[in-house]
């Protein structure tokens, strides 16, 4: 399984990015996604490294591939399955 994570810049021009980025994960199989604000009060990199952190604290137990992104990507309609088939290709 892979958990994902999207770090959203709250401003009213990105909330369609947004809505295409999580729409394209639902369609291509994600079933894991938190979204991450940036509140502008820490700057990109901190929001990336808490975004992490509780990505991290919450897959603690599950074994769980991680991937943060950011809010304006698309994604391919495969792009999970063949993800989650490499990660199952690697030894633990």
């Amino acid at each position: 399984m892979i958990h994902f994570g999207v770090m959203h810049l709250p401003r009213p021009e990105r909330d369609a990015l947004l809505r295409d980025t999580v729409h394209s994960l639902v369609a291509c199989g994600a079933t894991r996604i938190n979204i991450y604000r940036d509140e502008h009060a820490t700057g990109p990199t901190a929001t990336l490294i808490r975004s992490l952190r509780a990505i991290a604290d919450e897959q603690r137990d599950h074994h769980a591939l991680v991937c943060i992104v950011d809010d304006d990507l698309v994604f391919a309609p495969d792009a999970v399955v063949k993800a989650e088939a490499a990660m199952n290709s690697v030894p633990p």
